[in-house]
């Protein structure tokens, strides 16, 4: 099992997760959202494609926050956590990043690496027990905003900044594979059944969200408790499937939130402590980490895995 996030800035959450990792013998992969680690007060140092300079959909860091941010990355990796990117601006209009050419996927991931490994320089910290132990060499993939972008403009440049792999697909319950002419896996959001709803969505809290509230963030108590509920069996439903019939990797995604009531975050730590209880099995592993096992793969026994259809349940 994978369960990444995206956003990975909020602090309390950073806590909790990194908590509920070590409590069950787990590792996540956390994907960056970079503007968290540069302030207000630099935005123009940000050069967005195809939008004003400065300008964001996700705001820019507040520069009394980036400190810690900082101590909570750098405690994520060296617990062997992994770090990916989200990139920059989370552009997901219809001049977004589902339209970006490989020029502009290349200015906005060498602004990404830039605030980064600059990160210090950037925000004049002095504190010389502040250091990240990595530079984003350590990226071996990504997510994009809202699963957009163009594979034959994207895949190219990633491949150049040594991307092993794409979280940004969808797909089904089914064993990952390459994605034809770029050599990266491909690590889809998966179609599972949403519990109480009669409907399936990807596994992802804001494509649940978009079923269980229709997309909105906010619920009366009544509500998030069902969310709550319906989450948990949701998840907990789609793992046994795969476990008992495919075995396939089953991949969560989920941003760095307290949507309805913090209905995700509850569920998410339920399962997460349930499936580790009840699957001793099942693990819990990073993307860079599963990039690594398939490789290691025969690749007959994986192919044939591959031609194993998605559960039905």
């Amino acid at each position: 099992m994978v369960l990444s996030f995206d956003g990975a800035c909020k602090h309390e959450l950073w806590q909790h997760y990194l908590q509920l990792a070590r409590d069950n013998d787990a590792h996540f992969t956390f994907f960056l959202s970079g503007l968290c680690l540069l302030p207000d007060a630099k935005r123009t140092l940000y050069r967005p494609p195809g939008k004003p300079v400065g300008y964001s959909a996700i705001g820019f860091g507040q520069a009394s926050l980036i400190p810690q941010r900082i101590r909570d990355i750098t405690q994520a990796y060296d617990e062997g956590n992994e770090i990916g990117t989200h990139f920059l601006g989370h552009f997901c209009d219809a001049k977004g990043v589902g339209t970006w050419s490989s020029a502009q996927w290349t200015s906005e991931l060498n602004q990404a690496v830039t605030f980064l490994d600059d990160w210090k320089t950037i925000n004049a910290n002095t504190d010389p027990s502040l250091q990240l132990p990595f530079t984003a060499d350590v990226w071996k993939g990504a997510r994009t905003p809202c699963l957009l972008g163009k594979p034959s403009q994207m895949y190219p440049v990633w491949k150049k900044f040594g991307f092993a792999y794409d979280a940004s697909r969808t797909g089904t319950l089914t064993w990952p594979k390459k994605v034809s002419g770029y050599g990266l896996w491909e690590f889809p959001l998966q179609r599972i059944n949403v519990v109480g709803y009669n409907k399936t969505n990807l596994s992802m809290d804001y494509n649940l969200l978009y079923v269980q509230n229709k997309g909105q963030i906010t619920a009366p108590p009544a509500t998030c408790a069902k969310i709550q509920s319906s989450t948990y069996q949701s998840l907990m439903q789609a793992l046994k499937a795969v476990h008992d019939n495919n075995r396939a990797p089953f991949f969560i995604g989920n941003h760095f939130n307290e949507w309805a009531c913090g209905a995700y975050v509850k569920a998410l730590t339920q399962f997460v402590t349930d499936a580790h209880a009840t699957y001793p099995d099942v693990h819990f592993v990073t993307f860079e980490y599963l990039t690594r096992w398939l490789d290691a793969q025969d690749p007959k026994v994986l192919a044939a895995l591959q031609k194993k259809p998605a559960p039905r349940y």
